[in-house]
């Protein structure tokens, strides 16, 4: 009884093989009688090769994502903080960001290439929210502030200040008197060697008053007039930490810090 079942079995695998073929050999005749020659070979191709060509095309794609990285990979040298009423396009922040690294010393993290980026957190003092909440009310094309945001911006704003984080800082006015009673910004004399005529308690320049802006007046449309330049003072906490914001990277933003004031000598 065994032998029977074990032939039957037998039978019906070669059964199922013999249909494969015959399967395989319609499907070959049908193409052959439908699709134009090179269709055909096209199909016969893809049939006995598609697992070459879909190995070849991801070895490809990870070789061609490696270089793209590889390629891509520069670390900025230095950060600059913007924080005020403007909130810049980006194409904008990309323009900004070319002129800025213009200005580098050199390369700090010898990546091979001088790269400066602005970090833009962008908020409203009580009186532009006022003023700017009073055109939208006669002006139907204006929109009245979003007040939810700009507290958390101006959140964004204290938390980055209390870590310091950056060094380099281009703010508003208002921003600046925010900061400055806790002692947070060097002297502008320490840092440039003079005292520039125009300065807040030493401490900030107009941004009007510096070489980034004289030699690139178009770039900062939008900011506010009473946007200035400052330099904090060295972080206590980057030290902890070996940020940039401490040590020779401090040194790096002093060094950095004069050339936007007084341009590329």
């Amino acid at each position: 009884m065994s032998n029977n079942s074990e032939e039957h079995r037998r039978e019906e695998k070669l059964d199922a093989e013999e249909l494969d073929k015959k399967t395989i050999l319609r499907k070959i005749q049908y193409e052959e009688e439908t699709l134009s020659p090179l269709q055909s070979k096209i199909s016969n191709f893809w049939y006995y090769n598609k697992w070459k060509v879909i190995i070849s095309l991801f070895v490809i794609f990870v070789v061609v994502i490696c270089c793209a990285q590889t390629c891509s990979n520069y670390k900025e040298d230095i950060i600059v903080f913007y924080s005020g009423s403007c909130y810049p396009t980006s194409e904008q922040i990309s323009d900004i960001d070319g002129m800025l690294s213009t200005y580098l010393p050199y390369d700090y993290n010898n990546d091979g290439s001088k790269r400066a980026e602005i970090n833009p957190v962008s908020v409203y003092s009580d009186e532009q929210v006022e003023a700017l909440n009073a055109r939208a009310e006669k002006d139907d094309n204006y929109s009245k502030v979003d007040s939810s945001h700009n507290i958390e911006q101006l959140r964004n704003f204290d938390t980055i200040m209390l870590s310091g984080e950056y060094s380099v800082c281009i703010i508003e006015e208002w921003l600046y008197y925010r900061v400055s009673a806790s002692g947070g910004f060097r002297k502008v004399a320490d840092v440039l060697g003079n005292s520039p005529e125009n300065t807040i308690n030493g401490e900030a320049i107009y941004l009007c008053d510096t070489a980034i802006y004289k030699d690139n007046p178009g770039l900062f449309d939008g900011f506010d007039e009473k946007t200035v330049v400052c330099l904090r003072t060295e972080s206590q906490i980057g030290k902890l930490f070996g940020s940039q914001s401490s040590g020779e990277g401090y040194k790096y933003a002093e060094e950095y810090f004069r050339k936007l004031v007084n341009g590329i000598q």
